[in-house]
């Protein structure tokens, strides 16, 4: 016959109930049952009164009886003893195929579809119009429709991007309607061009004036309408602060690309492109001071040696709000500057080839400078996607990231269109074995991709000298397409 030699044993008693958790190590009787102890215990580590009995368990999940004395509970000393309160096993549910599929399913959310139909209603409408209408005239009615539908139908508001892009093209239509003439030597050329650059010139003949100076006064009225579209959303609250941001920055951008046009030289097409390019960059690069101004985010101030200590007493009580703000401005920013920077990319694929003589004189991309545009996209890229892959917001990071693509694969067509048959180009070996580099990286991404969260800061520090070397690259590559090289030998 086993008999116990001591009375008591020393035990760990873990309390745990909902949030409240506490522990005691605790000598009990082996003659004692844990029922029979449970208030003397709760009063020890001052456990919440519940209305469900309590439950005992080892750290190992087996059941403990709580009216059986603990020397035949076979509790060892240094044991650990859990309780919680008792819960109710939900019985399982048996369901046949039917039932498992109507539980499985979930409700569908269609928040946005009244968003969509209301867009291809405006559409539909816009294309009804243009039968008997002037295509600008048919989209400033659509325009018209769609703005006092957001304005009062807050489901709906999801359009404002789409509105505003349609008043830009009711506004450049107006003075470049669709469908109209086109220059003798942009048709000419399009019946010559095959591959990318039949694709590129086909798209860009939707927005091509039948004169210069249309075309100057063709952007001038789709950023004005652009804005004034902003600017009526902006007052009746219906804009966020991202769409305001994405289209101020494709005004400024429009405006830039305005000013390259009208720089000297054989190829304004590419200087407005490589004048954007180089814009974008450093927009990048200066946009979190300004979105953090323009939000009204302020930095707090320490006092100095001597000064008077108050100074570090203010607080802004909707900070929270004024980040959010911020955010967004970042992102609209981040937004506009990628969707000026495509059409720039475009340009700069056509620089060397001749092959967009617009205009009878000077306008095209007669510019005997591929190999400078190449560099440029793949500092621009290199730039953008070392910056992208930092960043912490989503739509930004987004937003860089395929821009830094976009770049990548406009350096890659850049000898592809130049030794095309129907261009005056003829690019060097040495820009398809760039290309070929910059192609392979791209394919091996999903290889080094995983690593590049856990790298090491030195490493680090060595991609923002990279970086900082691909933004200074820019500017002297940039400055030469622009022709601002050109301009300054003129002068003299």
């Amino acid at each position: 016959m086993n008999a116990a030699i001591t009375h008591t044993v020393r035990v760990t008693v873990r309390v745990h109930a909902g949030n409240f958790r506490k522990e005691a190590d605790l000598s009990l009787p082996v003659t004692g049952s844990l029922g029979e102890m449970i208030e003397d215990i709760g009063y020890l580590v001052d456990a919440p009164q519940l209305s469900k009995p309590w439950r005992a368990s080892t750290a190992g999940g087996r059941g403990l009886d709580m009216a059986q004395p603990l020397s035949d509970t076979r509790v060892k000393d240094g044991a650990v003893i859990i309780l919680n309160p008792q819960e109710d096993t939900p019985a399982p549910v048996i369901r046949d195929s039917a039932e498992a599929l109507v539980a499985a399913g979930r409700p569908a959310e269609l928040h946005g579809l009244a968003a969509v139909w209301a867009g291809i209603g405006l559409v539909a409408v816009a294309a009804l119009l243009a039968g008997v209408l002037p295509a600008s005239a048919a989209v400033a009615i659509a325009l018209a429709l769609g703005t006092a539908l957001v304005i009062y139908q807050p489901a709906t508001r999801s359009l404002v991007p789409a509105l505003v892009f349609a008043g830009a093209l009711a506004g450049w239509w107006a003075v470049a309607p669709p469908g109209g003439a086109l220059p003798p030597a942009w048709q000419a050329a399009n019946q010559q061009l095959d591959g990318p650059a039949l694709v590129v010139h086909s798209a860009l003949s939707w927005v091509v004036p039948a004169a210069l100076g249309d075309a100057a006064w063709a952007l001038l009225a789709a950023l004005s309408c652009g804005l004034a579209m902003v600017l009526v959303f902006h007052v009746t609250a219906v804009a966020s602060p991202k769409c305001t941001a994405a289209t101020l920055t494709l005004g400024g951008l429009g405006l830039v690309a305005a000013g390259g046009v009208a720089m000297p030289g054989e190829a304004p097409f590419v200087a407005a492109g490589a004048a954007v390019l180089l814009t974008v960059v450093c927009l990048i690069a200066a946009a979190p001071g300004v979105v953090t101004r323009a939000a009204g985010l302020s930095v707090p101030q320490l006092p100095t040696a001597g000064q008077d200590l108050s100074v570090s007493d203010g607080h802004q009580p909707d900070v929270d709000a004024r980040a959010r703000r911020a955010q967004e401005l970042y992102g609209g920013v981040c937004l506009g500057a990628g969707l000026a920077a495509l059409p720039a990319l475009a340009a700069l694929v056509l620089t060397g080839t001749g092959i967009t003589p617009v205009y009878e004189g000077p306008f095209g991309a007669q510019l005997n400078g591929s190999g400078f545009a190449q560099a440029l996209c793949l500092c621009v890229g290199g730039a953008l996607i070392m910056h992208a892959v930092r960043h912490g917001q989503a739509s930004a990071a987004w937003c860089l990231s395929l821009l830094a693509a976009a770049s990548l694969l406009t350096a890659c067509l850049i000898p592809v269109v130049a030794s095309a048959p129907a261009s005056d180009g003829d690019p060097h070996l040495a820009m398809f074995i760039v290309a070929g580099i910059a192609a392979a990286g791209a394919l091996s991404t999903p290889l080094w991709a995983a690593k590049v969260p856990t790298a090491e800061p030195t490493t680090i520090v060595w991609w923002e000298r990279a970086e900082a070397l691909a933004i200074a690259t820019c500017l002297p590559l940039a400055a030469h397409l622009i022709g601002l090289f050109a301009l300054l030998r003129g002068l003299g």
